[in-house]
């Protein structure tokens, strides 16, 4: 809905460039190339040196944009490194953000599986509120609460201007008539429910940080192995990842080993969900990995 309403409607026939961070999700590309944004660029963003963000070439990046070019910000657990800049990194790319009068456009994926905190994982939204941002926001609680057939989310739209949110809100009835006339409304049901009642909803945050917790655990069994069987590499940078997958920096040629010869689900990005992993698989995976990098 985001991005059928910015293509027809942001800027009105400017032909904003949308950015993207590499690497990022396949689907994003996909996503604004199929509404017919034909200029999709992309920002630097993974630093191989320190296996982090790579924080001086994205801002050199952002300041390099068009004015009015809209940025894709993942908002915590990015997908597919793990690697999230700090609250001070945020403010550093707001700020260029407001100098270039950049658009936000947030993906809002994984709240509560990064830090296992709803309310750590939403700040960089809400901090670009406090600043004054006018932005989008998708969110998707699928993930989290295991909601995948029902595909529950929403897309906030932040605006400074009532008149024109009455007139944003009418063009995106129009956007959702035409793409699947009325959504679904159960999985919407569930997710209110769960947070409307104090205990449930106290309850549900507890679950995330146990999840967020078994997350750490499987990461730090996969690293010990890695350096307990001698692996050529440094491995330490997987402990700093978050969200439900870790990203294995390799060549084409081991994750294609990986995929190919160990049957291992890789994306086509490098990354594992980890959140699938037993003691005994992660064993399988650190062994598999000894393999991939020293043939």
């Amino acid at each position: 809905m985001g991005a059928a309403f910015l293509q027809h409607w942001y800027g009105r026939g400017l032909r904003s460039p949308i950015y993207l961070s590499s690497p990022s999700y396949e689907e994003h590309s996909l996503m604004f190339a199929f509404w017919g944004f034909e200029d999709v660029r992309c920002y630097r963003y993974w630093d191989a040196a320190t296996k982090g963000v790579s924080m001086p070439e994205m801002l050199e990046d952002l300041r390099a944009a068009p004015e009015r070019s809209v940025v894709v910000l993942q908002a915590c657990a990015h997908f597919p490194t793990g690697a999230d800049p700090t609250p001070e990194q945020w403010e550093l790319i707001a700020e260029v953000m407001k100098v270039r009068s950049l658009f936000p456009f947030f993906d809002l994926s994984m709240q509560g599986l990064s830090s296992g905190d709803l309310e750590a994982d939403a700040w960089p939204v809400r901090y670009f509120e406090s600043q004054g941002f006018e932005f989008f926001c998708a969110q998707t609680f699928s993930t989290a609460f295991g909601l995948h057939d029902e595909l529950v989310g929403s897309l906030t739209i932040v605006v400074k201007d009532q008149e024109v949110l009455q007139h944003v809100s009418s063009h995106m009835a129009h956007i959702a008539r035409t793409l699947w006339s009325k959504p679904p409304i159960r999985g919407g049901y569930i997710i209110a429910a769960l947070f409307q009642d104090t205990d449930t909803a106290a309850a549900c945050k507890e679950d995330l940080r146990t999840m967020v917790t078994k997350l750490r655990s499987i990461r730090e069994m996969l690293v010990n192995l890695l350096i307990t069987l001698k692996t050529p590499g440094c491995w330490e940078y997987l402990l700093r990842q978050t969200g439900i997958y870790t990203y294995l920096e390799l060549t084409s040629q081991q994750a294609e080993f990986l995929r190919k010869k160990k049957l291992i689900p890789l994306t086509s990005e490098g990354a594992i969900k980890i959140c699938d992993l037993t003691a005994q698989s992660t064993i399988f995976l650190a062994e598999a990995l000894i393999e991939a990098v020293t043939s």
